[in-house]
């Protein structure tokens, strides 16, 4: 004990007082927890992050905006099926050249905005004596037919100052059509339709197969 005590000096005892200070401090603050006052701000950056750290889970709900994705981040592989719905669709958002005949017939009238072509058409097949005028083909949005005498072609504008240009004529190589004459008027009660008169080489009105173009300024 002696020889232990002639050793001890002030600077042995301060030195080891504050190892000891150190080492305690150091595992009181290691097994406490870093909580978020403890992280200086902007001191965590991405390269800091773990990859694949980050899960679904820890995002907040409304966290993540259109403003934080890029610009065609989202492709269509990334959009689920049947996730896109029509009240997700925004008025005037589909137009002509937009759509597909497939595609066309699963978007309601209402969010077809105008087309942007001044040309439209539609080729109808209204045979003699069948009595159905369908629609064969057209320029897109594809126009409603209302089978009357005389039919009715009704498009997604208006069409009232357009120049109307119909032709008796077979929808496809299916032969010849019958000989005549095919007049064109605007639709009565709406601007969007054009009625389409068919006639034979007597003037007699009668149904017939017939191409219409429509040429709007």
């Amino acid at each position: 004990m002696k020889q232990i005590r002639k050793r001890l000096t002030y600077a042995n005892v301060m030195s080891s007082i504050a190892v000891f200070l150190i080492l305690g401090g150091a595992t009181a603050f290691a097994a406490k927890k870093i909580g978020s006052n403890e992280i200086k701000g902007n001191s965590i950056t991405t390269g800091k992050i773990k990859k694949e750290a980050v899960t679904k889970a820890k995002i907040k709900s409304n966290a993540v905006d259109s403003s934080k994705i890029a610009d065609d981040a989202v492709t269509t592989a990334k959009i689920a099926a049947n996730a896109v719905t029509t009240p997700k669709i925004a008025n005037d958002a589909v137009t002509g050249d937009k759509a597909n005949e497939s595609t066309f017939g699963q978007v309601p009238s209402a969010k077809v905005a105008e087309s942007s072509s001044n040309i439209l058409w539609a080729v109808v097949r209204d045979p003699a004596g069948a009595g159905n005028a369908t629609l064969v083909r057209s320029s897109l949005p594809a126009p409603a037919i209302d089978d009357e005498t005389p039919v009715n072609v009704i498009f997604n504008r208006n069409v009232s100052n357009c120049a109307w240009i119909a032709t008796r004529g077979l929808p496809g190589a299916e032969g010849a059509e019958a000989p005549g004459i095919v007049e064109v008027a605007g639709a009565a009660g709406t601007p969007n339709g054009v009625d389409v008169r068919a006639r034979d080489m007597a003037g007699t009105i009668t149904d017939g197969n017939f191409h219409l173009e429509v040429i709007c300024p």
